[in-house]
């Protein structure tokens, strides 16, 4: 399976004046600075937790699914199936209709089902194009990923370039404050 981002968030979960009144930063300071450790921080917990904050478009390849057509989806919330194209051993594509698709929007292991078997039994390659994330503004991520992003981003601001000691692990504190968030896979 493949990933590759189709879209990015339309905003962060966490503003730079945010991050700034958490830092008690004077406005307009390191503004550019600050805006790209939300993101930095936004990517790192979504890579951790494997959820996505704010709703954005993915595209996941799979060479095959599952007998029953179930295909599970690395990254959650899932919110909605965009398109699903089957392709034949030619490399023709299909886009299955909304009806031939099932959604399974569980929290832990979210995934999509081909529900018509003839196309799951010609096709050799699917692209599944989904809308993952909490929401479409900031007030719809939990507010301990918002928290957790202003503290990692505090943590790298601290630590930059002049700091004699650059770790860009993620501090206990942040890892605790998202282990609830966290998607574990038992199989």
């Amino acid at each position: 399976m493949s990933a590759a981002r189709l879209s990015e968030p339309a905003v962060e979960p966490a503003s730079v004046a945010d991050l700034r009144d958490w830092l008690r930063a004077d406005a307009g300071v390191e503004d550019a600075i600050l805006a790209n450790l939300v993101a930095a921080a936004r990517q790192a917990l979504e890579g951790h937790t494997r959820r996505a904050f704010i709703s954005q478009e993915w595209r996941f390849t799979y060479l095959s699914c599952g007998a029953d057509g179930l295909m599970r989806l690395p990254l959650g919330p899932l919110r909605s199936v965009a398109a699903i194209r089957c392709y034949d051993a030619d490399g023709v594509a299909t886009t299955l209709p909304s009806q031939a698709v099932a959604m399974d929007q569980d929290d832990q292991r979210p995934a999509v089902r081909v529900l018509d078997a003839a196309a799951r039994a010609r096709s050799v390659r699917f692209e599944v194009d989904v809308v993952v994330g909490y929401g479409d503004d900031p007030a719809s991520v939990p507010a301990p990923l918002r928290q957790a992003i202003l503290m990692l981003a505090t943590n790298w601001h601290a630590r930059r370039g002049d700091h004699p000691e650059i770790d860009l692990t993620i501090p206990r504190a942040v890892t605790a404050l998202v282990a609830s968030f966290r998607r574990v896979r038992l199989s």
